[in-house]
């Protein structure tokens, strides 16, 4: 079993945890992604 996801599929969870909380901090999460 890895230890790691795909960077794929830890965006997409990511994503899906955060726009629980709210569609705002899921846009700023997928810009701090894709900056990092």
């Amino acid at each position: 079993m890895d230890k790691y996801r795909t960077e794929k599929e830890r965006w997409v969870l990511g994503r899906k945890v955060c726009e629980k909380v709210t569609p705002e901090l899921a846009k700023r999460t997928q810009i701090e992604w894709l900056i990092s």
